[in-house]
């Protein structure tokens, strides 16, 4: 009422305001309640011109991220993370503090002392926090989840052929191909995409899109989220795009977009497109005459410009999508297969995924464990999670090969284990080779040749000395349990 009402009395309704807040932070702990106060002191739009009264907005941006630190740490259940995230917490409370000191002293000497208070009650809690997990062995592994850049650039390893070979055909291709990376679930297709940006450098602009996502539920969606997502990357503000439902005509409007854009930034951007597989179906199969139309237009653009690139990632080959039928638009395109990780990379990947890494393995041991997983990516960080999580248990950093194999029976061996459960009921059974599997693993004949090409094409079995064999071991023990042994107990 002062502020707005009594223009004279601004001042004092200023001091009301300070001597409030400062009077709440001087009585509590540094906690989530002090910020929550400081985002809501708020410059009221009438008096912007005397901002001399008021904190500015780099003061109020400060105590947002202390906030956002702070309530990250205190969700955390992991003992680490929540240390890393209270460590953010006490920089960023140092730099807040530091903003404080350079803010108009007409306000800020309401708040002496209060600062330094906090930061050395945070250190008090970062030094408990520090000895509580004195003990505790880092897990860098993700079990079952994306790899990503701000997060895991130490756990990303490999991939130096895919990458090199992606980038050498961006980089020096005179007419910028179509990509397909192709390969099974959960080898790291996804991680790949993450990456992108850091690969390319800053040359290239990466739009990623998951069409797995229940936002994209139409093709109209697709596009309006596509352009939507260009302007961000862009820097482009414009009021909300709807597209056309002529599929042909809404693509002509945002590739024209796209295309303008990207000649006056001279930017060239590339189009990671992840599940593409959910694409044709959710959406190109459901009419297969417009579908076929909107690939051709795909095709046609693809051919004709130079700053655009498409890049699909998925578990099928073109050749694989009828109705419309993708290989016979894109017959050309560049494929690249997304397979497993090299021996060395695997190694360094269970050995060295940090500076200082504390487990320790028995002769024999990774030789078996790579004899098993070949290499799996999500194998081999779900095999790092379990021996950290059973280390961090024990206080025994060491791994034999007796530990190793009693935790492949006890959580890797197990009924629903996703990558083996998809490949049984999703994989074999969409083409009826769950049977031909079984006969294959007995050792009984005769197998159905389409079948086995099936397998063959998807690398998950290989010939060896006459016959056919899984290539990931622990793929055939995990058959052998839930679908023979099993059933003849």
């Amino acid at each position: 009422f002062l502020l707005k009402y009594r223009p004279l009395q601004q001042g004092f309704a200023m001091k009301l305001q300070h001597t409030v807040l400062a009077t709440q932070w001087q009585n509590s702990s540094v906690g989530l309640e002090a910020f929550n106060a400081a985002i809501a002191f708020k410059v009221p739009p009438f008096i912007k011109e005397k901002l001399k009264l008021y904190p500015s907005e780099d003061w109020q941006a400060a105590a947002v991220q202390c906030h956002q630190y702070l309530l990250a740490a205190q969700q955390e259940t992991n003992a680490l993370n929540q240390l890393d995230y209270y460590q953010l917490f006490v920089e960023q409370l140092a730099d807040f503090h530091q903003i404080h000191l350079r803010e108009a002293p007409s306000w800020t000497r309401y708040y002496k002392g209060i600062f330094d208070h906090w930061q050395q009650e945070a250190q008090e809690e970062l030094q408990r926090l520090q000895y509580a997990t004195k003990d505790v062995i880092r897990n860098p592994y993700q079990r079952g989840e994306q790899l990503r850049p701000h997060r895991d650039q130490s756990v990303f390893m490999g991939r130096e052929k895919e990458k090199d070979l992606f980038e050498h055909e961006v980089r020096n291709a005179k007419q910028l191909p179509l990509f397909l990376i192709y390969g099974q679930r959960r080898v790291g297709k996804s991680s790949l995409l993450n990456f992108l940006s850091h690969i390319l450098g800053r040359s290239y602009v990466v739009i990623q899109q998951d069409f797995q996502s229940g936002r994209i539920r139409s093709m109209q969606h697709w596009l309006e989220e596509l352009r939507g997502l260009f302007n961000a990357k862009m820097g482009l503000e414009e009021e909300p795009w709807t597209a056309s439902n002529d599929w042909l005509e809404a693509w002509e409007a945002l590739s024209a977009h796209m295309q303008q854009y990207c000649a006056l930034q001279d930017k060239k951007i590339v189009l990671a497109l992840d599940e593409y597989e959910d694409f044709h179906d959710k959406i190109l199969s459901q009419d297969p005459k417009q579908g076929g139309y909107f690939l051709g237009a795909l095709r046609s653009f693809s051919q004709r410009q130079s700053n655009i690139v498409f890049l699909f990632t998925g578990v099928k080959l073109f050749s694989q999508l009828e109705q419309p039928h993708w290989g016979s638009y894109f017959p050309h395109a560049k494929t690249i297969y997304l397979g497993y990780l090299e021996y060395k990379d695997a190694v360094q990947l269970l050995t060295q995924p940090y500076e200082g890494f504390p487990l320790r393995y028995e002769v024999g041991v990774l030789e078996h464990l790579y004899e098993q997983t070949q290499g799996h990516p999500y194998l081999l960080q779900l095999l790092g999670d379990i021996l950290v999580t059973h280390c961090n248990f024990t206080r025994n950093p060491q791994i034999s090969l007796d530990l190793l194999e009693a935790k492949i029976e006890e959580e890797v061996l197990t009924e629903g284990l996703g990558v083996f459960d998809v490949f049984w009921t999703q994989f074999c059974a969409e083409v009826g080779a769950q049977e031909t599997v079984i006969r294959l693993i007995e050792q009984e004949g005769p197998l159905n040749p389409e079948h086995l090409r099936h397998l063959l094409k998807h690398r998950y079995i290989e010939k060896k000395a006459g016959r056919f064999q899984f290539c990931v071991p622990l793929f055939e023990r995990w058959v052998r349990k839930w679908h023979i042994d099993y059933l003849k107990l």
